[in-house]
């Protein structure tokens, strides 16, 4: 019996320590390839989320200036997202949340909650338009604009194109 056990193995044919070292570094040298790959993957989609939150926001606005009669001027007027418009003067009567044309306060893209928010509505030639800002404090990575430089909504879609550019 233990010579049939014998010439088993010796007839057993496996891989060797050299073929499975080799199949080790293939699959660290496709791991080294992939995992930067997807971070960047995970990255744009977080930027892409707090486009479209900010999207979200300005129509969020439009709804209620169009159904409001906000007044739209030359000069910008402010619509606060939330309720930080209590800490500003004059307080404002337009705010989203408060209003019900949000149904929560805005989150970025890693699912944070925005502390401060306002869109800004104004006519320019003729057409109606809307900048926002979107922060939080301290400021993150995934910031919209600033209250002394909001983001035209025309630039959204560029906006941490630009960023990224600015910072290299």
């Amino acid at each position: 019996m233990f010579k049939k056990a014998k010439g088993l193995l010796k007839n057993s044919k496996g891989f060797t320590l050299v073929e499975l070292l080799a199949v080790i570094v293939i699959l660290g040298i496709i791991a080294g390839i992939a995992v930067p790959s997807i971070g960047n993957i995970i990255e744009n989609t977080r930027k892409d989320a707090t486009i479209a939150s900010a999207q979200q926001v300005i129509e969020a606005a439009r709804l209620m200036v169009a159904t409001e009669g906000v007044a739209v001027s030359d000069t910008k007027t402010p619509i606060w997202v939330f309720n930080d418009a209590v800490d500003h003067e004059p307080p404002t009567t337009y705010n989203l949340l408060d209003g019900g044309f949000l149904e929560s306060i805005p989150v970025d893209g890693a699912g944070i909650e925005y502390e401060s928010g306002q869109v800004q509505v104004y006519t320019d030639g003729g057409q109606v338009k809307y900048s926002i800002y979107l922060t939080r404090d301290p400021a993150g990575d995934y910031d919209i604009g600033t209250s002394a430089s909001p983001i035209e909504e025309a630039d959204l879609a560029s906006y941490f194109d630009d960023k990224d550019a600015d910072e290299d």
